[in-house]
Parts: structure tokens; sequence; C-alpha cells
């Protein structure tokens, strides 16, 4: 919620993701496609996996999404997540919070698969990256950020130093999986010599512990692990279901889409 918003604040603490925010319910997630999904979307699949240490990949075959949904409570899992396909691969998300809802509808743009990004890096196994959240400034904004975090262990491994982000803008949500490295940087130590000798200089007797106390000359830079995709909300349901019937907190219409829509108001 917005700082100062003491009715979204309020209401947050008692929404339906407050017990993962409290440590009381860490997420299980389960993880399935389309029927017959096409190599592409297992390719995708395998690496969202990595990203999300607490999810489980389950064979869907021909169970109805209702089906589902009741499969995967009935084990305990919190959520249920349903890559979904066109003619071109995965083409929209389905992200159900279990056991009683919301579910929100994404759809999935600009797929890059982490061995289609030069240079990329391997992510570690079952490792809790840290989480970024930005750009999610309106209350539906910040309801679809906490369903976004509660995807993850509420606790990071700091020390794998991997970083998820999900960041919004203009309605957009972009995804992005990195590796922040320190190394050495042969400039930098070359500048910070001159410093220490400058300082050992003017500190007289004292020179050894202002040599010991000066940092060596190290940088940070980042290493894309992927994959990179986009989302964009199609539609929040109170429940589990996502289809015609259900009961909509939000769902994009033509109209807002249109050309006497307002280009400058956006939803997250």
């Amino acid at each position: 919620p917005a700082p100062g918003d003491e009715d979204a604040a309020a209401a947050a603490a008692h929404d339906e993701f407050s017990p993962y925010f409290s440590g009381a319910r860490p997420p299980r997630l389960m993880l399935t496609t389309t029927a017959s999904p096409k190599a592409r979307t297992f390719a995708l699949l395998a690496d969202i996996l990595e990203v999300l240490p607490a999810a489980t990949y389950y064979r869907r075959g021909g169970a109805s999404m209702a089906r589902l949904a009741a499969a995967a409570a009935k084990r305990e899992f919190t959520h249920l997540l349903v890559l979904n396909e066109g003619p071109r691969g995965a083409d929209s998300l389905l992200v159900a919070h279990l056991p009683c809802g919301p579910t929100a509808r994404f759809r999935l743009t600009s797929v890059r698969l982490a061995r289609n990004i030069p240079g990329h890096g391997r992510a570690v196994a079952g490792v809790s990256p840290e989480l970024v959240l930005a750009g999610f400034t309106t209350r539906l904004g910040a309801r679809v950020g906490r369903l976004l975090a509660s995807l993850f262990p509420p606790a990071p491994a700091f020390k794998a130093r991997q970083v998820a982000t999900f960041h919004a803008q203009r309605d957009f949500i972009f995804f992005r999986h990195h590796r922040y490295i320190f190394e050495a940087d042969a400039a930098k130590a070359k500048r910070q010599a001159g410093v220490r000798e400058a300082a050992v200089t003017a500190a007289g007797g004292d020179g050894a512990a202002v040599r010991d106390a000066l940092p060596p000359g190290v940088c940070a830079r980042l290493q894309e692990l992927g994959p990179r995709f986009t989302l964009r909300l199609s539609a929040l349901y109170k429940g589990l279901l996502a289809g015609p019937g259900a009961e909509t907190e939000w769902v994009a219409t033509r109209a807002a889409k249109g050309a006497g829509a307002n280009r400058r108001r956006f939803v997250l």
C-alpha cells in the first residue's frame, strides 16, 4: 500500500496473503501447463522452476482448472500456476491463490529463455532469491504485487546473491532474474592505492591502521540468469474460477484500451 493510505494498509493486514507475510504459511506452488505443451513451453517451465524454489511441476493431462485447484488445495499447496499456450508457444499465465483465491490472469509476451540470453549465468537450484517489486503504486497494483511476492519464500538466501525483479511500468510488468557479482577492479584499486598512501602519510605513526581500514578495489556487476518476460494483467478474480461467470475484482475492457482511453492513467 502507498505510504499514508491507512485503509489500504488495514485491508492488506487481513487479506488472503497476510499468513504468508506473517510467516504462518510458507509458499508451496503447483506449476503446470496446458494438456499438450510444446517443447518451448517446457523450456520456459524449466527456467521458471529455477526462479521459484517452492514450485513443483505436475503433468496436467486432461484435468480441468477446478479439478486442478481442488487437488492442489488437498495437497496443501498455496498456489496453482498454469502456463497456457497458443500457436506460438506460452502466451498467458494464470496464478491462483489457494484455497479460495484470488486468481490473476496475465498475458505473457516478450519471452526470452535463459539459454538465449548472451552471457547468461546459471541459477543455483533451490535457492530463494531476493525480491524487488517496483512501480506497484495503486491499490490494485499493491494487491497484484502482494500476490507475486507470495510466490517466493519470505527469507531470501542473501549469500547466493540472486535477485528476482518485477517492475511495473505503464501497466506492463517486466520480469528479470540476476546475480550480482563482486570482483576486483584494477583501475579502482589503483585509485584507492593513491588515497591509501596519502592517508598513511597524513596519519604518521598510525599509518598501518589506516592502511588496513581502507577497502581494496572492488566493483559490483550484474549477470542475467534468465528467463525474461513481460506480464500484463488481464483480469483479477475473487475466487478460483477464471472465466465466464466468475466474480471479478478487475478486468481489462476494450474501452480501457480504445482510442478514447486516457493514456496517462494506469491501473497498477
